[in-house]
């Protein structure tokens, strides 16, 4: 696709964030000779410059300040602090990438993906071409960088045809366009009017000399430069060289010391002038002192020495990289890279044709030859700033869509979802996790991925539940459409963009859902999700939606209110009811979206029965009035084993009969032992009056136990019991609000009188469970008792 310049784009805005300093002064002259060649433009007055200062290159500043009045204005981006207010003389407060847009159109060059506007840049692949160089730390970190701006970002901007075609060959399935921006240098007026001898005595040069204008770092091949000098000295043809540049590579600590080595060792100590970093302007003043410029790297990217040099009109000494020859100014010789002898003949060649500057003619058909490769070079860049623009207005078509993350304690998956999230092919898109204080190491992984990529943001506060934590990220949310996401689920490859295209095509459709597959701990797929059609009808026997596979248009998640916030579990399920019973319209489509992984410490695997039966039941009453046999069986039949007891505590705690009877206490010990009076006190509610008290057990005893039940000193029942286990049904009718009833037994034991034990209680018998049962209750425990059918029957006629 090719946008054309909008004739109504009359004012440029455009955000050039620091990228260079200290340990790598390539990046300031990067933006330094971006600024000026801009400022050459004859419509400057439309384009805005902003210097982009960030909390971690606020000590770079200083380095800009030679050229800061080109620019229109400082931006702060981050928190302010004192620091920042002594640092800079005036500047824009942001805090925020999203109010730093509202200032800027336009962000170049980029590091990280962006949701808004901006272009990225790589420079060079150097980590992919010269891999010894780099830590595998360092190599796997770019080469990640990289892949993501070639993923991710919508344009891409290299510095030469050599990147391009590395680019190219290592991202072919990349969907950016790319652009080849070549930078030059603007010859300064003031350089001309500067005398270079005096600069020459001022670090006390000789007379003649060549330079080398490259910062220390490895691969920009000192060594065999060293040795060239060496060679020629010892032939009787000494050389005198002059390097300016940063001393120190931070992939190598001891580079310069053995740099220092080969000095000594060549003895060329007194031909090698090592200046360090000096001052761009002095530097320039020594280039055109020189005979010639000598650049032996191994790799680059697009130099910026070649560029001064041809800017001056000096003749240089190049390396045969084909980053060289693509850049191959006037005057130009090259070597071969490896060749030490090849080397030496030319530096040999070259002195004695060249002499001493500065050559002022030359330096006069450089300097308007120069002229119009700027002007080249700032309309390039002017075409790609309004090109960029013109692109992201067309993607800003395209809706955003919020991904929510509800997390707690998931250091083992939440690196996989996120990336699940960040990597799809389609980029208008925000992440949002909402955590629940881990402690666990997720919070290193999530702000490590918000440095990362702008489009990803956390928020971390005490755990509220999960429910709490969606509607939280609903809240914060800016997409039209929102995914929810949990935080061991990842979304399959292209799934967002299959989505868009749904709501796109089906602009009816307020909820869209497609296929998933269940997988296990390592997210290996297990079986399909059994989706099904959805309606009303459907979603009273099943939930035919696995959740992580469903998107839904953001204004109608708000109208209804979010998810329930008293739901833990099938919060998704009662949601899906709610739009359905709303009249919202709900399609599929036929592709597979997520993977949804099911474990024994999932809260699918660990809750499914003790949380998610009773809120289904729960869920099923409140929409319907009733409870399909399809769910009951599900759960009656592959969850009887933990028995009727089991169901009836469920069914109290999360009061699916309302107002039942229960236990206010009862003087049983802590390890369940009754003693021979068991008495127990009850608290009734006349909607539900007490029926009757089932009491579950064993005798422990070899003797019969002889059981009698009191209420109000009545009897009121006997049970006779032998070893084993026992369950007495106590029928009592009472809607009295307070009830007691003593289970008195004439057996007693006691421990110490029977074998070597320390344990003088007179006991009776154990009483595992013991609940006190409305009539509706007792019902259900009787046909519970009968088999699961019953049991089914029984609730669906009932509830």
């Amino acid at each position: 696709m090719v946008f054309r310049r909008d004739s109504h784009l009359n004012e440029v805005k455009i955000g050039l964030p620091i990228i260079g300093g200290e340990d790598w002064m390539g990046g300031v002259s990067y933006i330094e000779l971006l600024t000026r060649a801009i400022s050459t433009l004859p419509n400057k007055e439309s384009i805005k410059l902003y210097l982009i200062v960030t909390p971690n290159s606020l000590t770079s500043y200083h380095f800009h300040k030679p050229f800061i009045s080109l620019f229109h204005d400082v931006i702060f981006l981050g928190q302010e602090t004192p620091n920042v207010r002594q640092t800079l003389d005036h500047f824009i407060s942001c805090q925020t990438t999203n109010d730093l847009f509202h200032i800027i159109d336009f962000y170049f060059p980029a590091f990280i993906p962006m949701s808004d506007c901006h272009a990225a840049w790589i420079p060079d692949f150097q980590h992919r071409h010269l891999p010894d160089l780099f830590s595998k730390e360092m190599y796997l970190a770019r080469d990640q960088m990289y892949s993501d701006l070639a993923y991710k970002s919508k344009v891409v901007v290299l510095s030469s045809h050599d990147a391009l075609k590395d680019f190219k060959t290592f991202y072919p399935d990349s969907n950016a366009e790319t652009k080849v921006l070549h930078f030059h240098t603007l010859p300064n007026d003031a350089w001309y009017k500067t005398n270079p001898i005096d600069i020459q005595k001022q670090y006390n040069l000789p007379d003649h000399y060549i330079i080398c204008c490259n910062q220390f770092w490895k691969h920009k091949n000192h060594e065999l430069l060293f040795k060239a000098i060496g060679s020629l000295k010892a032939s009787g043809k000494p050389i005198n060289l002059v390097c300016t540049g940063a001393t120190s590579d931070y992939r190598f600590k001891d580079y310069f010391s053995t740099l220092q080595t080969l000095i000594k060792d060549n003895q060329i100590e007194d031909q090698v002038f090592i200046l360090g970093r000096i001052p761009r302007d002095d530097q320039i003043q020594l280039i055109r002192r020189s005979q010639f410029v000598v650049q032996p790297s191994l790799f680059e990217g697009w130099s910026t020495v070649v560029e001064d040099a041809r800017a001056l009109g000096k003749p240089l000494l190049l390396s045969d990289l084909d980053v060289n020859k693509e850049q191959h100014p006037k005057h130009s010789v090259f070597f071969k890279r490896h060749h030490l002898q090849d080397l030496v003949e030319k530096i040999s060649h070259l002195s004695l044709s060249t002499s001493p500057g500065p050559d002022k003619p030359k330096e006069e058909r450089a300097k308007q030859e120069s002229r119009a490769l700027i002007e080249q070079y700032a309309h390039t860049f002017l075409d790609i700033a309004t090109d960029s623009i013109q692109r992201y207005k067309h993607h800003n078509t395209a809706p955003l869509v919020s991904i929510i993350t509800p997390s707690f304690n998931q250091n083992r998956f939440i690196q996989e979802t996120i990336q699940s999230v960040l990597s799809q092919n389609y980029t208008n898109i925000e992440h949002i996790v909402v955590d629940g204080g881990s402690t666990d190491g997720t919070l290193d992984v999530l702000k490590e991925w918000s440095e990362k990529d702008t489009r990803f943001r956390f928020i971390s506060e005490p755990d509220r539940g999960q429910s709490e934590a969606i509607n939280k990220g609903l809240k914060m949310a800016r997409g039209e459409i929102i995914g929810w996401l949990n935080s061991d689920d990842t979304y399959l490859p292209k799934a967002i963009d299959r989505m868009v295209k749904a709501f796109n095509q089906h602009r009816e459709l307020d909820m869209i859902y497609g296929n998933a597959y269940i997988t296990n701990e390592k997210n290996t797929i297990i079986r399909p999700y059994p989706t099904k059609k959805m309606d009303l009808t459907t979603l009273f026997d099943t939930c035919p939606i696995s959740q992580p596979s469903a998107f839904i248009k953001k204004s109608v998640f708000d109208a209804v209110n979010g998810v329930d916030e008293s739901l833990q579990f099938c919060m998704d399920y009662d949601l899906w009811i709610r739009l359905a019973k709303n009249g919202y319209q709900i399609g599929s489509i036929d592709s597979f979206i997520a993977n949804s992984r099911w474990y024994s410490a999932s809260k699918t695997g660990s809750q499914f029965v003790h949380v998610g039966f009773p809120e289904i039941i729960k869920t099923s009453l409140k929409h319907y009035g009733k409870v399909s046999k399809i769910w009951l069986n599900h759960f009656i039949e592959h969850y009887r084993d933990p028995g009727v007891f089991w169901f009836l505590k469920l069914f109290k705690d999360y009061a699916l009969f309302d107002n039942t009877p229960t236990i206010q206490d009862d003087n049983r010990y802590s390890d369940h032992w009754a003693p021979p009076n068991f008495h127990i006190n009850l608290t009734i509610h006349p909607q539900n009056p007490l029926h009757a008290l089932i009491l579950k057990g064993k005798n422990l005893s070899f003797d019969q136990l002889n059981i009698n039940v009191y209420s109000s000193g009545q009897l009121i029942k006997t049970f006779t019991h032998s070893h084993g286990d026992l369950v007495m049904e106590i029928p009592i009718n009472s809607d009295h609000s307070s009830f007691s009833v003593d289970i008195v037994t004439k057996e007693r034991m006691v421990p110490a009188h029977r074998r070597n034990s320390s344990d003088t209680r007179e006991l009776s018998f154990i009483a595992d469970e013991c609940l006190a049962l409305s009539y509706p209750e007792f019902q259900f425990y009787k046909a519970f008792n009968k088999g699961s059918k019953h049991a089914i029957k029984w609730i669906n006629d009932h509830f």
